[in-house]
């Protein structure tokens, strides 16, 4: 039997499209002459941006899968008044966001073409902080499709950006993702290098949901040494940190983490409450990987405990929710689950 493990860990995104270049006041100077048309037709539209701007944040911050879906014509919306006025820095913020959605609902293809259209405009206006923003979400799709050096490309472009401006929370949240991959490619004190070097900086900046990723991911580190308890500690680090800041994706992470701690220990029962609770938070937020993840691991269990068809249920749950985000290795290991199963004995 297999596992999958740690649903890839969390190796966040960047929000810094959503919160640090949130938009403000339309840059249009008040005066007491005459407006042209087309200057008026642009402030209207702008105006009217920021608006429908604002009522697709407000969507996306619930975090919903229904709410995310329902984000996406309205960023949609917004780019296409501010070109009209004029305004690339903040058609780029509204492009960036669109592509956070798609790769929150495991559309990465789609988030990828979006970032795309984003980063040449974060670069004709000289947007240093949008620009590594955008090349860290870039990365990030990279990451999650199994293209590491890719994605190690696109951090490293992002992080001299990231300390350039002097965003301390956004050079945080890179060094943890560039610890992610090393990580995932098995150097383990590298990856743990960066995880150190981010978390005195999320804990400087306040950033909590961040922190509580970076500690996730240096619990996982120390499971797949070996050291349970450490991991363990971590991961209880992590998981209150997450709650409080309302990241129902960061809490059902850890809590998968946690569930496959206490399976790796032999207590079947705590892997499965913990399980249990991972499974409605991924669905509530659309998280279709995690789901399949955590399905597969909550079968996992049954088939350990000899509970055959229970666990062909599980399995079949989530091998086409793998299939669906593409997910090739997640679908290898919950087949050769299956075919674990439905072999005949000898």
């Amino acid at each position: 039997m297999v596992k999958h493990r740690h649903l890839g860990l969390i190796g966040l995104i960047s929000l810094s499209g959503i919160t640090s270049l949130l938009l403000g006041t339309p840059a249009f100077a008040t005066t007491v002459e005459p407006i042209a048309p087309r200057i008026a037709q642009q402030t209207a539209n702008s105006d009217a941006a920021d608006q429908i701007y604002g009522e697709a944040v407000e969507l996306f911050e619930q975090g919903t899968a229904e709410s995310l879906r329902q984000a996406i014509p309205k960023f949609e919306q917004a780019v296409r008044l501010y070109r009209q006025a004029g305004n690339q820095g903040k058609e780029a913020v509204s492009l960036n966001n669109i592509g956070r959605v798609y790769s929150s609902l495991g559309q990465k293809q789609q988030a990828l073409d979006y970032y795309n259209q984003a980063l040449p405009l974060f670069q004709a206006v000289g947007d240093r902080g949008g620009e590594a923003t955008t090349l860290n979400n870039i990365g990030r799709v990279y990451d999650d499709l199994g293209q590491k050096q890719q994605a190690l490309d696109y951090y490293n472009r992002a992080l001299p950006l990231r300390r350039a401006v002097g965003d301390r929370g956004g050079e945080a949240t890179t060094l943890n993702n560039i610890g992610k991959v090393y990580d995932d490619l098995g150097q383990k004190q590298q990856a743990l290098d960066y995880y150190n070097q981010a978390l005195p900086l999320l804990q400087a900046v306040g950033d909590r949901r961040v922190e509580a990723a970076t500690l996730n991911n240096i619990g996982a580190v120390y499971d797949s040494l070996g050291q349970k308890q450490q991991a363990l500690d971590y991961y209880n680090r992590a998981l209150p940190l997450s709650r409080v800041v309302g990241d129902r994706r960061g809490e059902a992470t850890t809590l998968n983490n946690i569930g496959a701690v206490y399976d790796d220990l032999g207590q079947k029962q705590q892997a499965l409450d913990y399980y249990n609770q991972a499974l409605p938070l991924f669905q509530a937020v659309g998280d279709r990987g995690g789901e399949a993840a955590t399905l597969n691991n909550i079968g996992y269990i049954y088939h350990s405990l000899g509970q055959k068809q229970q666990a062909l249920d599980y399995y079949n749950q989530a091998l086409p929710l793998f299939q669906a985000v593409g997910d090739r290795e997640g679908e290898a290991r919950t087949l050769n689950n299956i075919r674990q199963l439905t072999l005949p004995a000898l």
